[in-house]
């Protein structure tokens, strides 16, 4: 995670600037804390893994739904520097302790808000939808970006969807201009957005569908 609570219980966001040498001492100085849990965090400040906050020892922590990959970090990064060039208000990693969901991102566009879920890993579906009805509680919508590198080409506009993939498919929320239901995959490597609408659905996890790439520069 990006995000801690220092000893002052102000926040303190590795994404926001910060030289090597002031973490540094902070780690010497100060500790961190979880925002859901109030566990004690690690600051890690390695050179292969974006700067992020650990928790110390294993805990259970409400607001860590799977374990945080290292795409999962750097996707969440470009995300946010990508909705901040685009002057969008953005609070990341921003807990909401009274349905006990961090979202990866909250974007305010001054007259709405919308949760930004990052989903890299394979998750149940009831565990999706009860998220999405966390935030639908609360008046927020939120938007699956999902990992690209779960974009399946078979060939011939025929892809291979994963259950989960399917599911967030079928979401009436995630539907593209023409009516049709969509996907948006944002891959870390090709710093891209991909976009896909279903066309046409030939098995429970075999779709025809057509996709268009957005790079992140571009868009």
């Amino acid at each position: 995670m990006f995000v801690a609570v220092d000893d002052k219980g102000c926040r303190i966001s590795l994404l926001e600037a910060h030289t090597l040498s002031l973490l540094k001492a902070k780690r010497q100085t100060e500790t961190f804390y979880c925002q859901a849990c109030g566990g004690e965090l690690v600051l890690k400040l390695g050179q292969r893994v974006a700067w992020h906050f650990a928790h110390k020892s294993t805990v259970n922590c409400e607001g860590e739904h799977e374990r945080e990959s290292i795409m999962h970090l750097l996707g969440k990064q470009q995300l946010y520097y990508w909705f901040k060039h685009h002057g969008y208000q953005v609070d990341l990693e921003y807990y909401l302790p009274s349905i006990k969901q961090r979202a990866d991102l909250v974007v305010d566009d001054a007259t709405s808000q919308v949760a930004i879920e990052y989903q890299c890993s394979t998750i149940m579906n009831e565990q999706l939808m009860a998220r999405t009805q966390g935030y639908s509680a609360l008046g927020i919508p939120v938007m699956w970006l999902l990992g690209g590198h779960r974009l399946k080409s078979l060939g011939n506009c025929t892809y291979k969807l994963s259950t989960m993939d399917f599911f967030v498919h079928r979401r009436p929320h995630q539907n593209s201009s023409e009516g049709h239901p969509m996907l948006i995959y944002y891959h870390t490597e090709t710093d891209c957005f991909i976009v896909q609408e279903l066309l046409f659905t030939l098995t429970s996890t075999r779709i025809i569908a057509h996709t268009k790439h957005f790079p992140r520069t571009l868009v």
